[in-house]
């Protein structure tokens, strides 16, 4: 393995293939601590390991809950380093699709209600597990004298559903 860093020629070289194998060890722990450093310096390279989380949580003041698991860890962690407010809902709505989405499409569905100052966000069940982290990021991010009700449906597109069939009764009604 360490005969990489070789030219081709020098690998035919018994002798040489012997000290090779002989500094292993210490090419081994040399690129381990070139990859930890990048862990540790640059948010692209953040990896799962509880040492590397710990410490991006400590610089950042994060304090996870311990149900959390290391990659919800450390999609908070991303979120708050690409995080940019101001925020208007067009682009809250957008954030949480690039966050949570899949493949750009938003499993979520939020609507405002500014005169009686409340948000409505409704997750598609495969969000269930991340429900908690897209809360304290929606909360983070909606004035704080706001209410914030969250909700966890089955399907996400039978909600719209029945939400359009009653925003159609409603003006129904009302005209």
């Amino acid at each position: 393995m360490s005969d990489n860093y070789l030219p081709g020629f020098m690998t035919e070289i018994k002798e040489v293939s012997y000290i090779m194998q002989a500094q292993k060890g210490e090419f081994d722990f040399i690129s381990q601590a070139v990859k930890d450093g990048l862990d540790y310096s640059f948010a692209a390279f953040i990896n799962e390991s509880e040492e590397v989380l710990s410490r991006w949580e400590r610089i950042l003041r994060i304090f996870p809950d311990e149900t959390d698991s290391s990659q919800a860890r450390k999609k908070e962690i991303l979120t708050r380093l690409s995080d940019r407010p101001p925020y208007t809902y067009n682009a809250l709505n957008l954030r949480l699709t690039e966050l949570f989405g899949v493949d750009g499409i938003p499993r979520h569905y939020l609507e405002e209600d500014c005169e009686n100052y409340e948000v409505k966000l409704i997750l598609d069940q495969e969000l269930s597990d991340s429900a908690d982290a897209v809360e304290r990021f929606v909360r983070q991010r909606i004035p704080a004298n706001m209410t914030l009700e969250v909700m966890v449906e089955g399907s996400l597109d039978e909600s719209l559903e029945e939400s359009e069939d009653e925003s159609e009764n409603e003006s129904e009604e009302g005209g």
